[in-house]
C-alpha cells in the first residue's frame, strides 16, 4: 500500500489548466505539468483495496494500485513496467480516456477519487523523459506525442504503409494471398446524419470533415478549407466529438459557438439508478466548455434555413421531452437560432461499408458492425476484427484492450498456442447500468 493515511490527509488535486485567454490563442495542450512531489501525494491516496474495483472499471485491467504505490515510492522504472504490462499506449489513454477507473475507485464512495488518469499519464511521460494523427485536436494531445510512439514502434520492427486505399490500391484477395492473418482495425467511421429540410445547404459539415483541418492548421500544413473564423457556429451533438469541435472553432476565431443536445441536461451528482462503481452520466465541463460557447439541452433541429446563395443561415429548433421511449416535440416551443456554419457531431453507426469488406466477404451484424466469434475472427478464415469496427463506437481503452486480445487470438491461430494477454472477450461490456 502507498501512504496508509493518504486518502484521509491529502485532498484530490488535478494539474492546473493554462489560463483560458492564453490557451485559446494556440493549439498547445491545456494542462500544465504537475510537480512530481505533488503527483506522488496523489498516488499515495490509493487505498490498495483488497478488491480493487478500479480494475473492473478499466477494460485493460490496469494494475492501478501497484503503479500508484511505485510512483508514491519514486520507483519510476518499475512503475512503467507495471503500466506497460497491461497498456500499450498509456500516453494516449492518459490524455483521451474519460477514466471509468476513477468512477469505480473505492475512495470515491465517500470522497473524491484518486487521480488515476494523471498518475498514469505522468508515469509514461517520466519514462519517455528518461529514456492518432488526425481527428484529435492538438489541445487534447499534441502530435509529437504520437510521433515518438510511432518512432519506437518502427524501431521495434513495425512497418507502416500510408496513403494506401485498401480495397483499391491493394485488394482483399491480394492481402489474403500475401499474409497468413489480417486484422481489421478500421474503426467506426460511418457517421450519423440528419435528414431534415435544408440539410444540403452550404456550410453544414460532418465533424470528421472539419476536425482534420484544425489539425493541419495547427501543424502549419495547409490553410484550412473548412474554418470557423468569424462565423456563428452551431454544433449538433453534446458528446466528446462535439466538445472537440467547440475547442477547435474557438481557436480558429469563431464569432460565436453553440452546442445543441437532444437529451436533457444531466444532473451534477451521480443519479440513484447509476450506483457506484458504474460510470455515471453526469454533467461535466471539459476544457473546451470552460473556454467559451453555450450549451442547450432538450432541443431538436427541425430544419435549416438557406439564404439566396445556398448557404445555411439559421436552424429551426423545437424543445423535446423523452416519453414512452421516444423524443416528443413540445408544442409552442419552436425557435430559431442564427448560424452560418453547422457541425454534425451525432456519433457513428459502424464501419464504412467499403469495397474491402465485400472483397473479404465478412458479414455485418444488425447494428452494422463486423461480425466476429469469441476469438475475434470473422466468418472469413484468417480475417480478424477488433476495436470499434466490431464493437461499435466506444472508448480508447476498449480499443486497446481489444487490440491486445485480438493479437493473442491471432498468435494462437498461427501457432496453436499463445502466452499473450487476452484482457477481454468480444462480448464484454462497460461497467454501466
Amino acid at each position: 500500500m502507498a501512504d496508509p493515511k493518504g486518502f484521509l490527509n491529502t485532498p484530490r488535486e488535478l494539474p492546473k489548466r493554462r489560463p483560458v485567454d492564453v490557451r485559446i490563442k494556440d493549439w498547445k495542450e491545456v494542462y500544465l505539468e504537475q510537480e512530481f512531489s505533488a503527483l506522488q501525494k496523489q498516488a499515495g491516496r490509493c487505498m490498495d483495496c483488497g478488491i480493487p474495483f478500479c480494475h473492473q472499471g478499466c477494460p485493460l485491467g490496469n494494475l492501478i494500485p501497484e503503479w500508484n504505490d511505485l510512483i508514491w515510492r519514486g520507483e519510476k522504472a518499475e512503475a512503467i513496467d507495471r503500466l506497460h504490462a497491461t497498456n500499450n499506449f498509456p500516453e494516449f489513454t492518459g490524455r483521451l480516456c474519460p477514466a471509468p477507473c476513477e468512477t469505480a475507485c473505492v475512495v470515491s464512495i465517500n470522497a473524491d477519487a484518486v487521480t488515476i488518469k494523471q498518475v498514469e499519464l505522468r508515469t509514461i511521460e517520466e519514462a519517455f523523459k528518461e529514456n492518432l494523427r488526425y481527428g484529435i485536436p492538438e489541445f487534447k494531445m499534441e502530435k509529437n506525442i504520437l510521433d515518438r510512439r510511432l518512432q519506437q514502434m518502427e524501431q521495434e520492427g513495425t512497418r507502416f504503409r500510408t496513403n494506401v486505399n485498401v480495397g483499391a490500391d491493394i485488394t482483399g484477395s491480394q492481402l489474403r494471398s500475401k499474409y497468413d492473418a489480417i486484422v481489421l482495425a478500421i474503426g467506426a467511421t460511418n457517421w450519423r446524419d440528419l435528414n431534415v429540410p435544408g440539410r444540403n445547404a452550404k456550410g453544414i459539415y460532418q465533424a470528421m470533415e472539419y476536425l482534420p483541418w484544425g489539425n493541419k492548421q495547427a501543424l502549419d500544413i495547409s490553410t484550412p478549407e473548412i474554418s470557423a473564423a468569424g462565423k456563428d457556429v452551431v454544433i449538433l451533438g453534446g458528446g466528446d466529438t462535439g466538445a472537440d469541435c467547440l475547442g477547435t472553432a474557438i481557436r480558429q476565431g469563431a464569432k460565436s459557438v453553440t452546442q445543441l443536445e437532444i437529451m436533457p441536461r444531466p444532473t451534477e451528482e451521480r443519479p440513484s439508478n447509476q450506483p457506484w462503481p458504474t460510470y455515471p452520466m453526469i454533467y461535466r465541463v471539459s476544457s473546451a466548455h470552460e473556454e467559451a460557447g453555450e450549451r442547450m439541452y432538450s432541443v431538436s433541429t427541425e430544419s435549416f434555413d438557406i439564404d439566396e446563395n445556398g448557404q445555411v443561415s439559421a436552424l429551426n429548433l423545437v424543445e423535446t421531452k423523452f416519453e414512452n421511449g421516444k423524443f416528443e416535440p413540445v408544442k409552442g416551443s419552436e425557435r430559431k437560432i442564427r448560424a452560418n456554419m453547422v457541425l454534425l457531431a451525432m456519433g457513428f453507426t459502424g464501419p464504412e461499408q467499403s469495397q474491402l469488406l465485400k472483397q473479404l466477404e465478412v458479414e455485418l451484424d444488425q447494428r452494422g458492425n463486423i461480425k466476429r466469434n469469441s476469438e475475434y475472427q470473422t466468418q472469413t478464415e484468417g480475417v480478424f476484427v477488433c476495436g470499434d469496427a466490431g464493437r461499435g463506437q466506444s472508448l480508447i481503452v476498449w480499443a486497446i484492450a481489444e487490440g491486445r486480445s485480438a493479437a493473442s487470438a491471432v498468435d494462437k491461430y498461427l501457432t496453436g498456442m499463445t502466452q499473450l494477454p487476452y484482457p477481454i472477450e468480444p462480448t464484454a461490456r462497460p461497467l454501466m447500468v
